[in-house]
Order: structure tokens, then sequence, then C-alpha cells
């Protein structure tokens, strides 16, 4: 299939992404990635929050739907075995990509000019379908999820990412002024908006949003300035209209990219009446609560599948003892500190963006058996020389990988299920046979 014809004049959004190529094009990915650059959404580092039965994740057709500079080339070095198509309208982002691939040697990265909505013509389909960014800024989002879900695979998964409300509140206020303004996208413009961020008076809803994580550092680049604050089009959700916007087009909220976003035990931890009442909503309720109370999202990043997968999916649960047969994977950036002159009572701490947990010596213990390959229930031998019954281990346990599953800390690979298995909540039901 020959690229699409060049985007309409008067597509705004396609102007701007030729003008200003975004995000900030990465020169060498190999030595990026090696100085710590990483995306969301890492399939080989993420494999169980998309598919906890899989041990295999390569060998994917991969479609990254508006890819910008640096995406699928990333995608593409982490992912070797799998083939990778990315799509974008921004000509200037696709000359990036290419630059990357060549420069990388990326065989297995092919890039097409193409419009989301236009994806159809492709005339294939895919496992894993990774869109961050883009349906925020289309005239119909929903228009292009079904656009999307209908080149998803039956079993596939879907990664999201789009605008937070709740944070981007100031930004929008100051949109708005800067559209009274008459405000373009110029350099000139650019300046214009620079000198009107150092003056906002510190009582400006806006500071929440640029004080947060990475936001001040990457708007020292122009083209970040014109993506946040003299966007074309762009909206942004709550969690109540993301949900939403994943069941009116079609589709099933697989869960948060990170748990940790939404997760009660971190936001309100505690057994106080606060966190009981939170406690009792549903998961939808839940991060409607969180988001508003916490006030940190300025995206939302989840997965969604196809109904009939998620009815078939598993559930990670810890209510039954299948729990035991699960495999922990903690996160991969999941810090542990051992203090010089540790707590007796809790000698180590895990830690990871703005939560921390404290760890007992016994869960210590657990913790360290964490390395991709042993059950739960083998983990449990660190404890074998501890004054302890073993149903107080259980129930050690059971309580450690719940809160580390709550937080997002670690991933769980569970055994596959036997065919005649009826669909359920995996966590709460008996392994099956030879699990």
């Amino acid at each position: 299939m020959p690229d699409a014809p060049a985007p309409a004049p008067d597509d705004v959004v396609a102007r701007q992404y030729e003008a200003w190529a975004y995000p900030p094009p990465v020169d060498d990915m190999v030595e990026a990635i090696a100085g710590g650059y990483w995306e969301y959404a890492d399939i080989p580092a993420c494999g169980p929050v998309f598919w906890p039965d899989r041990r295999d994740v390569g060998d994917l057709d991969i479609l990254v739907a508006g890819c910008g500079t640096n995406q699928a080339a990333y995608v593409a070095l982490r992912n070797p075995t799998s083939r990778v198509l990315a799509i974008d309208i921004s000509r200037a982002s696709l000359a990036h990509t290419k630059y990357l691939a060549e420069k990388h040697g990326l065989r297995n990265l092919e890039v097409r000019l193409l419009d989301l909505n236009r994806v159809a013509a492709l005339e294939r389909d895919f496992d894993f379908v990774l869109s961050t960014g883009v349906l925020h800024h289309l005239e119909d989002p929903g228009c292009g999820l079904r656009a999307l879900r209908d080149v998803l695979r039956p079993d596939g998964v879907m990664h999201l990412m789009l605008y937070g409300s709740t944070l981007r509140q100031g930004v929008y206020l100051l949109q708005q002024a800067f559209h009274l303004m008459g405000l373009g996208q110029t350099a000139q413009d650019v300046e214009i908006v620079r000198r009107a961020l150092a003056i906002l008076p510190a009582r400006h809803s806006a500071h929440a949003y640029l004080n947060a994580r990475n936001a001040a550092e990457e708007l020292d680049d122009d083209a970040a300035i014109v993506d946040t604050f003299l966007h074309g089009r762009d909206r942004a959700y709550s969690p109540a209209q993301v949900f939403d916007l994943v069941e009116e087009n079609g589709l099933a909220f697989l869960g948060w990219m990170d748990r940790l976003d939404f997760s009660v035990q971190a936001h309100c931890p505690g057994d106080d009446p606060l966190s009981t009442r939170i406690r009792a909503l549903g998961e939808r309720e839940q991060a409607a609560v969180i988001d508003l109370i916490a006030y940190s999202r300025g995206v939302h990043r989840f997965n969604v599948c196809h109904p009939a997968h998620f009815k078939t999916a598993p559930k990670i649960g810890f209510r039954g003892d299948a729990f035991l047969h699960y495999v922990p994977r903690l996160h991969w950036r999941l810090q542990i500190t051992r203090p010089v002159e540790p707590d007796p009572a809790r000698p180590v701490t895990l830690a990871r963006d703005w939560h921390q947990v404290s760890l007992s010596r016994q869960e210590a213990l657990l913790v360290d058996q964490c390395d991709g390959c042993r059950t739960i229930a083998q983990a449990l031998g660190a404890l074998e020389a501890e004054s302890m019954a073993d149903d107080d281990k259980v129930a050690l346990a059971r309580r450690l990988f719940a809160l580390l599953h709550d937080t997002g800390h670690a991933l769980f690979c569970v055994p596959p299920r036997p065919a005649d298995d009826a669909p359920g909540e995996r966590g709460d039901q008996p392994p099956g046979p030879g699990a």
C-alpha cells in the first residue's frame, strides 16, 4: 500500500505537527535507552499487565497509531522479534522515525503516512495497538477508537493515553487566555506564552500541572509549549469519561497501565472511615474519587480489549488459594533500599515514583524471592526457618502480594487456564491440573 495523500491543508493538527515536530526528536535511540529513556506500555517489561497467562510476548504484530518522532523506534528496538507498523499524519515526525530506523537498522519497523481514521485501508490486524496522545486531538475521538478497535485481533490488547481533565484545569484556563489574545503558533507566540508562565501568581491552578513530574523540564522545548498551550485541538477526560469512551465504542476496560495511579491503599492508606468508604466503591467510582482528591493525573494511561476477550482473560485476585501459583515479577522501576542502620521491625523499603512501602523482615524475605520464575508457593520456602504456622505464612504472603498488586509494584503471571475451565476471576479459583 503506498503512502496516503498528504493531509488536507485545513487539518489544524497536521499543520501543527509538520511545523512543530513532537516529542523532541531523539538523535540516537540506543544511547537514549542506555541513558534511561523509556516509554510506557513497554511489552518486555510489562508483559503480564497485557497478557498475564503468556510467558512469551514476542512474535507480535504491533501498530503504533500516531507514532510521533520517537515512539515507534523505541518499540521496534524493544521488540526485535515482532513486526511494528507506525502511522502518523506528520511527514516531519515520520521522517525522524525513518531516520532512527535507518540509523539502528530496524528491519522490523515499517512507516506509513496515514490518518488514524483510515487504518482499515491497511487491510491488516494486530496483536497490540499503541496510541498515546492521539485520540484527544481528533474531531471525533470515538470514531478514531472504533477504527483502532476494528484492526485489533480478538485476543489483542490496546494501550491508550488520554489527557486527564483534573490536573490540566489550569492549562485550559491559559489556553483560553492565549486564544483571546489571538496567539497562533509562531516563535513570537511561544515567547509570549513563556512570559505569561513566568509571571503566573502562585495561586494559579496551572502550577499544579507545571510542577508535576517532568512537566517543567519538558516545557524547555518550544514544541512542548505549542503542544500544551497553543494546540489547535485537544480535550481532556475524567476517569468516568474514560470508561464511557471505552464502553460506548464497543471495547472493554482491561485496567490502568499503572495500578499505582488509582491505588486506594497508596492514596488513602489505613482503615479509617475515608479509606473504608472509598474501598466500598466500584472500580469506576474509586478512580473518580481518587482523581479528585489526589489531584495528580495530567494523563490517563490504560488498556482495553474486545469484550469477549475480557470475559476469558485472567483476573488477578487474592481471596482464594490460587494466588500461590502466581509468578510475581517486581516492577522494573521499583527500588529496594536497605538502610545501613535499619529498623529491626521494618528493615526494607520499596519505593517507586512518589510511593514507598516499608516491609517487615519476613516480607523482605518473600520479596527477595521475586525473580520472575518462582511461584509465590515456592517463595514461601524462604520462611521455612521462621517460627510461624503455615497458615500465618500464607496469610502474610496474601497481604503482601495483594498490596504489591494494588500499588502496581509487582506484576503477576498466572498458570494457563485448562480448556474446559469456566471463565471467572482466575485469582479466586483453584489452580487447574498441573498448575
